[in-house]
């Protein structure tokens, strides 16, 4: 009788929230590089190392993971947007350049995660 060796591969065990970030970057590189609807879950998975089902334990789709990314990013906006001085704005003009520097400020953001905000 011969006996087969068979390497395994050792899991590594991660806490809860470190998978979940995991899973979230992992989905965060797959939408840069593919963008939002070219992505199926299995793309996510496959970036993470992790199977399907680990996935579907932490987020019931690619919408909810997406979301997720989208909610985390909300603090920063909200931030920016404090950041308009509305008693300043006296006509269109200055309404229309408050608009531009909160979208420029929101530049390093965008460049970082702007493939959220594009289809």
């Amino acid at each position: 009788m011969v006996a087969m060796l068979v390497e395994s591969k050792k899991r590594t065990r991660l806490s809860v929230e470190k998978r979940r970030i995991q899973l979230l970057d992992a989905a965060n590189r797959v939408l840069e590089s593919r963008g939002y609807h070219k992505v199926v879950v299995a793309n996510i998975a496959n970036k993470a190392k992790v199977s399907h089902g680990t996935f579907y334990h932490y987020f019931t789709d690619k919408e909810n993971i997406y979301t997720e990314i989208f909610k985390s990013l909300l603090p920063v906006i909200m931030l920016q947007l404090s950041q308009v001085d509305h008693k300043s704005v006296k006509s269109e003009g200055d309404l229309y350049k408050q608009l531009y520097q909160f979208y420029f400020s929101m530049g390093s953001l965008l460049k970082d995660y702007g493939i959220i905000f594009r289809g």
